[in-house]
């Protein structure tokens, strides 16, 4: 009995570790205020750019409205923004905020040539150089019905 509930106690424990790993640290930017929107400059923060043909989706993680997204702020689906990917996340560790948070971009549809200029809010963990999770609003500006790739839209992008 005593091992048992010695291994529940462990396998909890790493949930809550792991849960408290995954949370992002706090930023100095209140919800509504995006500040800095000056190009990442050369030196410690050098994320790239600009970026050709990349694949931007609709992303549903920011149904979610209670949680803080990794740039310490709390993102809704009516925000113009979006999460950047891993290699232009320039932080310390995925959880971290990066010197890419409340930057802004200008994402062009490459077939339709709709243009937004939206904050980075978040970090999209995957490896896909320059690929861009947007919010709905973010989506909805650049989406056409008759797009040819439903769910995903190839889009070119670069800081402003």
């Amino acid at each position: 009995m005593k091992a048992r509930l010695v291994i529940f106690l462990i396998v909890l424990l790493a949930c809550l570790f792991s849960f408290v790993d995954a949370r992002p640290l706090k930023a100095n930017a209140k919800k509504g205020k995006v500040k800095n929107n000056s190009k990442p400059k050369s030196g410690g923060c050098n994320p790239g750019g600009p970026f050709k043909k990349v694949i931007a989706t609709p992303c549903g993680a920011f149904l979610n409205t209670t949680d803080k997204y990794a740039c310490g702020v709390h993102v809704s689906s009516t925000d113009m923004a979006a999460a950047i990917a891993t290699p232009q996340w320039v932080g310390i560790g995925a959880y971290s905020v990066s010197c890419v948070c409340f930057k802004k971009i200008k994402v062009t549809n490459i077939a339709n040539g709709k243009s937004v200029v939206i904050a980075i809010l978040d970090h999209k963990l995957v490896e896909d150089k320059g690929g861009l999770d947007l919010t709905t609003k973010a989506w909805n500006e650049l989406y056409t019905p008759d797009d040819v790739h439903r769910g995903n839209l190839y889009a070119n992008w670069d800081w402003v």
